[in-house]
């Protein structure tokens, strides 16, 4: 499969002021898939801080960042999604799971 690609032109500003920010770190695979996460949400046109929180995600959830680490790079309205969005993802609902079918236990 070929990898996404993000078309730098298109992004706000600060959202590739944190994308540098990712880049500088030493890279392993939760800034990999901060970064795939990106590229998928970028063609979208979501909002900064939703591609913001996409980016965040993994590396909250790899524990490569906490939310304050985080605050200056993505701001506080993407921290504040994607620390809720690591929580959803962390509620063990199984990843195939449809509204509709009962939850076991």
């Amino acid at each position: 499969m070929k990898p996404a690609e993000i078309d730098l032109r298109t992004l706000a500003p600060r959202v590739r002021s944190a994308l540098d920010a990712v880049a500088a770190r030493p890279q392993d695979e939760h800034t990999a898939r901060s970064v795939e996460l990106l590229a998928v949400l970028a063609p979208l046109q979501a909002d900064a801080d939703v591609l913001l929180a996409g980016l965040l995600v993994p590396l909250l959830h790899g524990h490569v960042l906490d939310a304050e680490q985080a605050l200056p790079d993505f701001g506080e309205a993407a921290v504040r999604l994607a620390t809720e969005l690591d929580k959803v993802g962390e509620s063990g609902i199984p990843p195939d799971w449809n509204p509709g079918q009962p939850l076991k236990p």
